[in-house]
């Protein structure tokens, strides 16, 4: 084809058990192009005659339809008959023209069928034989030779032909040994296994691998990497070891143990070691030891941890780095595919990430949400190719990870398969979105000389990159049909991938992930791998045990890597919990008895102190008194001198205002001339030695400033000079400007004479001429401030010297006044001093008194109160005491307790935590089982536990055990466990319930009508959906940010992708608030958001992924629950009103013992509050008496319900024996199940039964008398309602089933024997040889069921007495009436009739349920067989229907039927006639009739009959055909 690229082109199809018609059509049309209207070909070329070669692998794999058709074989076949087909959407013929078919496929087997003669007519068929050895030899040996030229020396070289050999030896002897069964269907081998190998030693450098010993090793490895790893059990691993070896001795001549297995280590290779080295750059080479694997590892997750905000916990353990180094190896290979076998929760993807980021790969998968469909797939899709295949140009290497939890369609499956194969998945781009790819791979294509205008030419390069880049790890669980039936319609799941098996962890790997996680535990080194060791056992004996349920109950349950985290996050959760809890309880009670005993402790010495301090009061008493008569003499005195001194100090008070009044006046008028005169100063302060010289300077200075001159020289008594008039005439002027330049300005200090100037002492003459000058107009300072700044603050001086003046004059007559009052008062006040301190000396000396008296008084008081609070405590403490002293003994031992399980709190929380983890699915005989095993090692390695250990005493909370009994839970201990368990578990509960047990109780406790719903019921209440409802996952979305529970009821085996995330509780904390991503949308999540998930299926098969992500508990009826509802329905119907009394017993002492321990924890609370002496608290006391009285009321009120309840209890026990034998035969129709899955029966439909059995039975003289008719009546109804809807066949397989259920409950029976009469024999084994017998009359069969029958009780010599007495057995084998011959050779002893009253209320009353529960696993031998065994030669009927089935089965079922009516009468063995009036009568509006129709059968006339005796004619009835293509809604 590549020599003729310009001739031909092709299109490859990879057919599977998916692929329709309409697929390959599409992918056909797709890929050629139009040549015109109704012709299609392939695109022009040189030629006319274009051969376009379309290749189909595997052609026979699509799956047949209905009537045997392979519709895309059918499809072809038509384009081969006619030249083409029709186009679906035009309707008209479509011609292909130019094309040519090449086909392959393997022989019909497996997944592959026979295809139909009329296709293979069209085609020259041509058989491939395998290849030979040699041609084997030939292709692999040039292909490793070529790569040992690359620097390889000859010592590795010259192996080439014996590598070559072995791996061909290794995989003829593999394919031929080791072949695919239903439990290993991946067992499929080919050539592609064989490259692999050779691919493999490809990857080495020659710098590694130097000699012939590496290369044996590395070969070793290789070969199993790709054989090895898919092996499922120690058996095929041991024989592929040893085979491996014989190679390696015969090919290499080496001994495999010493050269492969040398140092006790796993050989490994890898490319990881050189952890600081870029990934392209990295060897592929040995790994030595475990401490550098581990050292590189472990910086591999650092590193993936720091760089990602999902960080994995991962426990590096020996197991998981080999898983790791295998996935790496994988995915660095071309075109590198790995399956990954694994039950969920064993790490595939974890350790799959990991490996990716060793890589340095992209990490691809898809994420389910609620409307998650084939168009999200395929947006899922495109962008994985596009990241491999184009993204930054050339794609980058990625790898996609896709398990079996997100197949939510098959065609998922089909794509994979798909890319597997061919790299593509056919169809999957728009044109649009091919535009967008040739964008980002344009650059590169054009570099790797590709036609960029050829779009088929790009789509090719494109799909290249793709393959290069893409890596798929397929992550699949190995359990059930769904794995098998995907291999076979999906092979490329198994030729295209690598397989890798996960085995469950190894010993060593447990313990490693226990001391990982609970290093950190506050625990001894002893008792920490005392844990560690049962933590290792519980994970193995449960993983043995569910093989032993599967085989022995039929049920299945799986034990994964994840259930064995889950108990270890449960015990480290649990235990701390507990210890907080256990410490907290010991912490109160103690803290409650050193209160009780200090108080105690105390009144001796408070009746003491009491007596000593009386005599002290009454001499403080009479002290008092005497101080009162002493002060009442002095206090008089000194009050007739403080009436003298308060008159003076009036007087002179009254001068003092005077003076101050002068004192403000003098003040106010200063406070005018002040601002003025601190203006000045100012002014003066801020002028400059170079201001004054600038006026000095002036020649001719301006009037304004001349005149201030004048002003200033006048007051500072500087003389004139005389000069001639300026204005003219010979009169001489007085000229102040010359003197004031030499004697002011002239003089250096002349501001500081002016800053001194006495202003007080001024000459009145310069005053009234210096005022005449500030009176005229130029002497305005804003005015001189025109001429000069400096002579401006001269006139703002002058102007406040002035005014100061004025003022002076006029405040000078009041500061003489003010002077004359200062005196007066003055003489005043020393005087009203020498009264005051005489009046202080008296006032003093009263107060000594006083202050004696106030000490006397505050003693007197101190005394008093020590006396009254003595006597206050003394009452107090004998309150508390006698309020308390009940207690002492009580919380003393409740402490002892407590400090007992405190000691015994890590093997108890221990044990608690292997049955919430492991054993919710089991029964009650298996739980007890694994718990006596799991003390049993607890004790061996030294850790304590309680003796009586159950979960309920351990983990349960009374108070609210009582509330789940109350909404309805079975009050047995197994469903008591069990709402334990979901209360505790870290995981949501999912309930196998096939009577509706547990929907009921959660409905009744989370619907807000429930005793103790709680916080979830008060946000709105239960919410309850259906998988198969269109909003269920809307309704959940609305209950998360709310808090609202959530039960999802009536699912099957498989629950929606979109609960993943809830299940696994996927959530985010940022910010302090918590979220989670449910479906498209990120919630927000309230923490008391609760799931609950039930299922009504009895025997559910769930996979492993499914039960490490749930708390699988197990709800199916137990006989002492159901035997308890039962009585209480028999009292309620009999006893209606001791019945409702006694329920309103049961909730009244359910809440009365709540309201005690809410007091009992307040009193607790309030004495560890109390601060100091409790005695000193009197509200505490008061709350604690108060407390106490209700309490007392309570305990009364719940001895007289408890002499109530006596009564009660005495007549239900009458009833005892009724709802014994009701329980007993409900699991007799409940194992009718197992025959035929239609024979299904609710408990509603049992217990409504019962009740109209009640109704119907006939009355009694006495209770006895009315409790035989009871249970007559209820049997025969019973088997009157079942025998309606049984087919003929079982009608007296179900009597026969009745009888045995009572005879095995009232203790007349041996299990063993009823096991063995319906099963026989199951041993292969024969301890004694056949003796020869005349006419070979007794076979191997019968032979081997008779040495089977000396291994019950009862039958122990009956193979010697039959060996002895053969003649008179072969005459029973001959007879034609055998029973009377068994009867006469081994005797007749008849059982008490199946209703005595007596015997039934005997057992019902006097047997204890846990007997009961051990004779029903053949531990004890009835006493009617007791005395058979002591008298051999006679048996009981029974007995005898056993020898009968081993001696002559033909007749068994005559015999069967006369046991049967000899025990309960005639009408058992007759089959009821149909009754459709009764079938009526026995239904409800809510349960209609349903007729399961045999060929032939009409019901229709017998109901039109009855219709019209009822009156139901005409519109009433009405008659409506409902199929696929008529669905008819009716309104009622």
């Amino acid at each position: 084809m590549s020599s003729a690229a310009d001739k031909y082109c092709n299109i490859i199809l990879n057919f599977s058990a998916q692929t329709s018609a309409n697929q390959t059509q599409d992918i056909i049309d797709s890929k050629l192009d139009k040549r015109r209207k109704g012709v299609l070909g392939p695109p022009l070329g040189k030629t006319c005659l274009i051969f376009v070669d379309a290749r189909v692998d595997d052609l026979n794999m699509p799956a047949k339809e209905e009537y045997g058709a392979q519709p895309p074989i059918e499809i072809l076949r038509q384009w081969m008959d006619h030249a083409g087909w029709y186009n679906r959407e035009e309707n008209t013929f479509r011609q292909l023209v130019d094309i040519q078919f090449l086909a392959a496929m393997g022989p019909p087997g497996g997944g592959r069928t026979q295809i139909t003669q009329r296709y293979v007519r069209h085609f020259n068929v041509l058989n491939f034989v395998p290849f030979n050895a040699s041609s084997l030899r030939r292709v692999f040996s040039t292909i490793l030779d070529w790569t040992f030229t690359r620097g390889f020396n000859s010592s590795v070289a010259s192996l080439s032909g014996a590598t070559v050999d072995a791996t061909i030896a290794i995989y003829q002897t593999i394919a031929k040994e080791l072949l695919p069964t239903p439990t290993k269907s991946h067992y499929l081998f080919n050539l592609r296994d064989l490259s692999k190998v050779i691919q493999g030693l490809s990857q080495t450098d020659s710098s590694v691998l130097t000699d012939k010993e590496g290369l044996v090793r590395l070969w070793s490895h290789e070969s199993l990497r790709v054989f090895h790893d898919r092996l499922v059990n120690d058996s095929d691993r041991k024989w592929f070891f040893d085979e491996l070896a014989k190679q390696v001795h015969a090919h290499f001549q080496l001994d495999f143990e010493r050269t492969v297995l040398a140092n006790n280590f796993p050989i490994m290779f890898g490319s990881y070691l050189d952890h600081t080295v870029l990934p392209e750059k990295r060897l592929y080479k040995e790994v030595p030891s475990e401490e550098p694997l581990h050292a590189a590892m472990k910086y591999f997750l650092t590193e993936y941890n720091n760089n990602t905000t999902k960080r994995m916990s991962l426990v590096l353990f020996l197991n998981a780095m080999e898983h790791v180094s295998r996935i790496a190896r994988i995915i660095n290979q071309p075109y590198g595919n790995a399956l990954l076998m694994g039950v969920g929760g064993s790490g595939r993807k974890s350790l799959t990430t990991l490996a990716v980021s060793i890589s340095d790969f992209e990490f691809a998968q898809i994420e389910i949400s609620r409307s998650y469909g084939r168009n999200e797939w395929a947006e899922d899709l495109k962008r994985v190719f596009i990241k491999a295949g184009a993204e930054d140009g050339g794609g980058k290497p990625t790898v996609f990870v896709f398990d079996d939890s997100q197949i939510v369609y098959e065609s998922f499956l089909e794509d994979v398969n798909l890319i597997l194969n061919t790299g593509e998945v056919p169809n999957l781009f728009s044109s649009e979105d091919l535009a967008g790819v040739n964008d980002q791979i344009g650059k590169a294509a054009n570099a790797a000389g590709v036609n960029t205008g050829n779009t088929s030419e790009m789509y090719k390069y494109f799909i290249s990159r793709c393959r290069t880049n893409l890596h798929v790890v397929i992550c699949l669980s190995p359990i059930g049909e769904a794995f098998r039936r995907r291999l076979r319609m999906f092979p490329a799941l198994v030729n295209c991938t690598t397989i890798d098996f996960f085995t469950p962890w190894p010993k060593d790997a447990l313990r490693s992930v226990a001391h990982h996680f609970l290093g950190a535990e506050d625990m001894d080194d002893k008792v920490r791998d005392g844990v560690v060791d049962v933590c290792v056992d519980m994970q193995e004996r449960v993983s043995s045990m569910s093989e032993r349920y599967l085989a022995e109950m039929g049920r299945y349950f799986y034990v994964t890597p994840t259930s064995y985290l889950e108990l270890i996050n449960t015990f480290r959760k649990l235990l701390a919990v507990q210890r907080s809890q256990v410490a907290e309880m010991k912490l109160r009670y103690d803290n409650g008895l050193e209160k009780i005993l200090s108080t105690e402790s105390q009144v001796d010495g408070m009746q003491q102190e009491l007596v000593a301090l009386q005599p002290k009061l009454k001499q403080a008493t009479i002290d008092t008194d005497a101080l009162l008569e002493k002060i009442a003499v002095d206090r008089e005195e000194a009050n007739k001198v403080e009436e003298v001194v308060n008159m003076e100090r009036e007087a002179c008070n009254k001068q003092k205002a005077e003076a101050e009044a002068i004192a403000a006046s003098c003040q106010k008028d200063l406070d005018q001339a002040l601002p003025a005169l601190e203006a000045a100063t100012s002014a003066l302060k801020s002028l400059k030695p170079s201001d004054i010289t600038e006026i000095k300077a002036m020649k001719k200075p301006p009037d304004a400033v001349k005149l201030v001159l004048e002003a200033v020289c006048l007051m500072m008594n500087v003389k004139p000079e005389k000069i001639k008039d300026p204005a003219g005439g010979m009169k001489k002027i007085d000229d102040y400007w010359g003197p004031a330049q030499k004697h002011l300005l002239g003089d250096t200090k002349f501001l500081s004479h002016l800053m001194e100037y006495d202003k007080d002492n001024m000459n009145p003459a310069m005053v009234e001429r210096v005022v005449e000058y500030t009176k005229k107009d130029q002497f305005q300072v804003d005015v001189v401030k025109k001429a000069s700044i400096a002579a401006a603050g001269l006139c703002r001086w002058v102007g406040a010297m002035m005014l100061y003046d004025k003022v002076a004059k006029e405040v000078g007559p009041k500061r003489k006044a003010l002077k004359e009052a200062e005196m007066s008062l003055k003489g005043a006040q020393d005087a009203l001093a020498e009264k005051e301190s005489a009046l202080k000396e008296v006032q003093d000396k009263v107060a000594l008194l006083q202050t004696q008296l106030d000490a006397a008084n505050a003693k007197k008081v101190e005394l008093q109160t020590q006396v009254t609070d003595c006597a206050t405590k003394l009452d107090r403490a004998e309150q508390l005491i006698k309020g308390l002293g009940g207690e002492k003994a009580r919380w003393s031992e409740l402490s002892h307790q407590l400090e007992a399980r405190f000691t015994n709190v890590t093997g108890d929380i221990l044990l608690s935590s292997g049955v919430i983890a492991y054993l919710g699915a089991f029964v009650t005989s298996y739980r007890q089982d694994a718990i006596g095993q799991w003390k049993a090692l607890l004790e061996r390695v030294e850790i304590p536990c309680t003796d009586g250990f159950t979960l309920r005493s351990t983990l349960g909370d009374e108070v609210q055990i009582r509330n789940y009994v109350i909404n309805k839970l079975p009050n047995d201990g197994f469903s008591i466990e069990n709402a334990c368990m979901l209360e505790r578990s870290n995981r949501w509960p999912l309930m196998i319930d096939p009577q509706g047990q547990a929907n009921k109780w959660v409905k009744k406790t989370y619907g807000g009508n429930g005793s103790g719903s709680g916080s979830a019921a008060d946000k709105g209440g239960l919410r309850v959906v259906k998988l198969n409802q269109s909003t269920f996952a809307r309704t959940i979305e609305n209950a998360i940010p709310f808090g609202t529970p959530v039960l999802i009821e009536n699912v099957g085996e498989t629950l929606d992708p979109v609960l993943e995330p809830l299940l696994l509780k996927q959530i985010i904390t940022a910010g302090g608030s918590k979220s989670i991503k449910f479906g498209d949308s990120t919630l927000e999540y309230d923490d008391a958001f609760k799931l609950f998930i039930t299922t009504k299926m009895p025997n559910p098969h769930y996979a492993p992924e499914l039960c490490v992500k749930v708390n699988l508990l197990n709800f199916v009826a137990t006989a002492e629950g159901l035997e308890d509802q039962m009585l209480g329905l028999a009292v309620a119907c009999e006893e209606s009103e001791l019945e409702a009394q006694r329920e309103r017993l049961v909730m009244e002492d359910a809440e009365m013992k709540r309201s005690l321990k809410d007091i009992e924890d307040k009193i607790l609370h309030l004495l560890r509050e109390a601060k100091g002496n409790i005695l000193d608290d009197e509200q505490l006391i008061n709350t604690l008496k108060e407390s106490k009285i209700s309490s007392t009321k309570i305990e009364e009120k719940l001895k007289d319900a408890a002499r109530t309840s006596e009564i009660i209890a005495r007549t239900r026990k009458g009833y005892q024996s009724l709802a014994y034998h009701a329980s007993q035969l409900f699991f007799a129709v409940a194992a009718l199940a197992q025959i035929d899955p239609m024979y299904q029966y609710s408990m509603e439909w049992y217990q409504a039964l019962f009740v109209d059995a009640i109704q119907r039975a006939e009355a009694g003289a006495t209770l006895e008398e009315r409790l035989a008719n009871l249970r007559d009546t209820f049997t025969y109804l019973l088997y009157l309602a079942v025998c309606r809807s049984l087919f003929a066949k079982d009608k007296l397989l179900f009597s026969f089933l009745l009888v045995i259920k009572i005879l095995t409950g009232q203790q007349k029976l041996d299990e063993a024997h009823v096991r063995y009469f319906l099963a026989g024999n199951i041993s292969l084994e024969r301890e004694r040889k056949c003796p020869e017998t005349e006419g070979c009359w007794l076979t191997d069969k019968i032979w081997g069921d008779v040495l089977g029958l000396a291994k019950l009780p009862g039958f122990e010599t009956f193979v010697d007495r039959f060996v002895d007495d053969l003649p008179r057995w072969r005459a029973v084998y001959e007879s034609k009436t055998p029973m009377d011959e068994i009867r006469v050779l081994i005797g007749d002893r008849q059982l008490p009739s199946t209703f005595d009253p007596a015997a039934v209320v005997e057992v019902a009353t006097t047997i204890d349920h846990s007997d009961a529960r051990s004779s029903s696993h053949g531990k004890g031998v009835p006493d009617d067989d007791v005395a058979a065994a002591e008298r051999e030669d006679v048996c009981s009927p029974f007995q005898r229907l056993i020898v009968l089935r081993v001696i002559r089965p033909d007749a068994v079922v005559p015999e069967v039927q006369n046991f049967v009516a000899s025990e309960m009468g005639k009408r058992f063995i007759e089959v009821p006639q149909f009754d459709l009036e009764a079938c009526f009568s026995d239904s409800r509006c809510h349960t209609p009739l349903l007729f399961v129709l045999t060929p032939g059968a009409d019901p229709m006339s017998a109901l039109y009959k009855l219709a019209e005796e009822k009156g139901f004619v005409g519109k009433k009835l009405h008659a409506i055909s409902q199929s696929a293509r008529h669905k008819t809604r009716v309104s009622a």
